[in-house]
């Protein structure tokens, strides 16, 4: 079994895991990666909760209009802005995706956990759990 749902998590999934756990490991590796990796989530959750899929603007614009502040609000919206504009100071970068990628990815499993348990592929949710499991160690 292989620690990530394989449908619903971008290419490279170990480096992903290790990305999302060592926020300097995913810094080193460039805007471009670290970008995918924080606006995947996003798109995602948006075509869950509306049924179309999104380009990142529509799924940044849809995430960040949630009327409680949701999880990584803050590493969303500066990942969208440095897709054209990258960021300069790496320790701006470092201190969101170290308060913020987690929580935004844990909030994502959640979602997709509880979906997909509502609709009786409890087997794939538990992959998810899993997942999640191996996000928190």
């Amino acid at each position: 079994m292989v620690p990530f749902p394989a449908p619903f998590v971008p290419a490279r999934s170990e480096d992903a895991l290790e990305e999302i756990r060592c926020p300097k490991l995913l810094l080193s590796r460039g805007v471009g990666r670290l970008t995918k990796l924080v606006l995947f989530p996003v798109r995602l959750l948006f075509t869950a909760q509306t049924g179309r899929v999104g380009t990142n603007d529509a799924a940044v614009e849809h995430y960040l209009a949630a009327d409680a502040a949701p999880p990584g609000a803050s590493l969303v919206a500066a990942a969208i802005a440095w897709r054209t504009v990258p960021p300069e100071n790496d320790g701006a970068v470092l201190s969101l995706l170290e308060d913020g990628i987690r929580p935004l990815y844990l909030h994502y499993i959640d979602d997709q956990q509880a979906r997909l348990d509502s609709l009786g592929h409890h087997d794939l949710a538990e992959v998810f759990g899993k997942w999640r499991g191996q996000l928190l160690e």
